[in-house]
């Protein structure tokens, strides 16, 4: 009985077939890798997006409901490092 590596190595088809099989899982691969990474940023930024629109929403609301400066600042901690937010709302 012929051992399995005797037919890799002489015959041509055997060969050419494990090349493609090996290649084309390889482009395979690549690609998923690919695709993964972009999905993944392109989800983040949205998260990132939503969140942001979340906080400047909440930021305005609680500008609207208060009519001064020092309330505003008060009440909402993030407010104290970017006292400029203030008065760009009102």
């Amino acid at each position: 009985m012929k051992s399995p590596l005797y037919y890799f190595k002489n015959s041509l088809s055997t060969k050419l077939s494990l090349w493609i099989v090996l290649f084309t899982a390889v482009v395979l691969v690549s690609a998923l890798g690919y695709m993964f990474s972009v999905s993944r940023q392109a989800i983040r930024q949205e998260a990132v997006n939503h969140a942001t629109e979340i906080l400047e929403n909440t930021t305005l609301r609680a500008a609207q409901r208060s009519s001064s400066e020092g309330v505003i600042s008060r009440k909402v901690p993030c407010l104290r490092l970017y006292p400029g937010i203030v008065k760009t709302i009102f």
